[in-house]
């Protein structure tokens, strides 16, 4: 039996796969530093920078914590330029995601489901991203949230998300994905491109 936490373990890992293929996909970093590998039976590219993977996966495990909060509308992994602006961004929309009941499917159908999206993924087009970009996570919080992120694993024990005004998508491209919903697995990964 799956709890609601193997659950968001396992999301959390698909996020951390995932982000490296959307670095790999987005052309962030030259292709040749990343390595081919298997996850959930399909090829995968993930970066070869040991610093870079750590700080992917010890984001991913901020994310994790936000999420179990129940106060997480989407996570982004965006795009943005040598200025900070975002050019693009990956929006997993997962406000359906978390729950504590003991479900009934296996750790194999949610694999599934996370090859699916790997799969759509890799086929989606990209922007060409400036040089000297890099990328980041944000997270958006529900509109019934009344809480700001707050961790303390960040460096120097300061807090790793930084609170901002909301802003506008109008002039932005959305583009869908894929959505996955697999018994409580829902979740949506969209592209927006702001104009």
């Amino acid at each position: 039996m799956v709890t609601g936490e193997d659950l968001l373990k396992s999301f959390s890992t698909f996020l951390e796969i995932a982000t490296h293929q959307i670095l790999y996909i987005a052309d962030v970093y030259p292709r040749d530093t990343f390595l081919l590998e298997r996850r959930y039976e399909y090829a995968v590219r993930r970066s070869r920078h040991r610093g870079l993977c750590e700080w992917i996966r010890s984001s991913c495990a901020e994310v994790h914590d936000q999420i179990a909060t129940g106060n997480v509308k989407t996570v982004s992994v965006a795009i943005v330029d040598s200025c900070d602006t975002v050019i693009e961004q990956y929006v997993f929309d997962v406000r359906h995601l978390y729950s504590d009941d003991a479900l009934h499917w296996t750790m194999s159908d949610f694999d599934q489901g996370y090859r699916a999206v790997l799969v759509r993924l890799f086929g989606s087009t990209s922007v060409t991203v400036p040089p000297d970009s890099t990328f980041t996570f944000i997270i958006e919080l529900k509109d019934t949230a009344n809480t700001v992120p707050h961790s303390d694993k960040g460096a120097y024990g300061t807090n790793i998300w930084i609170t901002s005004a909301a802003e506008s998508t109008a002039a932005s491209t959305v583009t869908a994905i894929r959505s996955c919903a697999i018994g409580p697995l829902i979740f949506d990964l969209f592209n927006e491109v702001k104009s």
